[in-house]
């Protein structure tokens, strides 16, 4: 049976400084490899569900910077993930919510109170050509063990189809009714 050993070699030397013999130790670190092993796999499978989840998923920290995002975030914002991790999310809001977010973030952190969490609702969201795209976000918040501060999950799913074909429809009652 085999074990993954680190191991550490120290010279012995006399006082002239000549090497007399070496000390070799070795410590087990078996429990240390099946952690690290534990955490690539789960690094594995947040990225795989990063890029195989199909709605944009921004996830966000208390003070609005980006810390993750998913692969779908590209055909609907036009940035790719790395352009947006780092970056507060007022990147991809117009105005007025871009210059106000921070100060919803900073009444959260006062007062633990928002209206957003736990909801879905329609909003305007900001590709990175500038135009303005409908989206439904919902936001979760997701407590982390051992980590003091939560994060803030957003899921975007875009609804521009959905908006053009409602306004067709209702272009076509019209027409109907005259």
């Amino acid at each position: 049976r085999t074990r993954p050993v680190a191991w550490s070699i120290t010279a012995l030397t006399n006082d002239d400084g000549a090497a007399t013999g070496y000390v070799c130790l070795g410590r087990d670190i078996t429990e240390q490899k099946h952690f690290e092993n534990a955490l690539l796999e789960s690094e594995a499978r947040h990225r795989a569900l990063l890029k195989g989840v199909h709605d944009p998923l921004i996830t966000i920290d208390l003070m609005g910077i980006i810390q993750s995002v998913s692969d779908s975030v590209e055909p609907v914002f036009g940035y790719r993930p790395d352009e947006l991790v780092g970056r507060n999310i007022s990147v991809l809001l117009p105005e007025p919510y871009a210059s106000e977010h921070d100060s919803y973030l900073e009444r959260y952190r006062a007062t633990h109170e928002t209206f957003i969490l736990g909801t879905t609702r329609e909003f305007t969201v900001l590709h990175k050509s500038g135009e303005r795209i409908a989206i439904e976000l919902s936001v979760s918040r997701v407590d982390i063990p051992g980590q003091a501060e939560p994060l803030f999950t957003g899921s975007f799913r875009d609804i521009r189809r959905r908006k053009a074909a409602e306004a067709a429809l209702r272009e076509r009652e019209e027409r109907l009714r005259a």
